[in-house]
């Protein structure tokens, strides 16, 4: 009889453990989400930092995501087709901006050739 109630207590106690833990991380990856997405009226803002009607309803609506089971990236291809995506705090790449991210680059490169040819003379 002991025996069995000193199990129980373990198994309850693990599973609290366990759970915190789960919580732990959803909080963590709620955070971060949060972090990614620009608010609306105050674009310097995350929505997880303002307290603009308008974060609050889209932090709501990213909250009740996560806890239905949404992946990170469905959220945030659903807040792009539903706000656009300027609400997106890092920018996506796409062919339409592949000049945006190569032109550094290139640059670089050619400032290093440009410098390593006028040592050679």
């Amino acid at each position: 009889m002991r025996r069995h109630r000193f199990f129980q207590r373990i198994c309850v106690m693990m599973l609290i453990w366990i759970s915190s833990i789960c919580h732990a991380n959803t909080i963590e990856q709620s955070q971060s989400l949060l972090k990614a997405i620009r608010c609306p009226v105050c674009e310097s803002q995350s929505i997880l930092e303002s307290n603009a009607p308008e974060a609050r309803k889209i932090r709501q609506e990213v909250l009740a995501m996560l806890e239905s089971k949404h992946s990170e990236s469905d959220i945030l291809r659903h807040i792009e087709q539903q706000y656009g995506k300027q609400l997106l705090r890092t920018p996506t790449y796409t062919w339409d901006n592949t000049l945006l991210w190569v032109t550094p680059d290139a640059v670089m490169v050619m400032v290093l050739i440009g410098y390593l040819r006028s040592k050679k003379h």
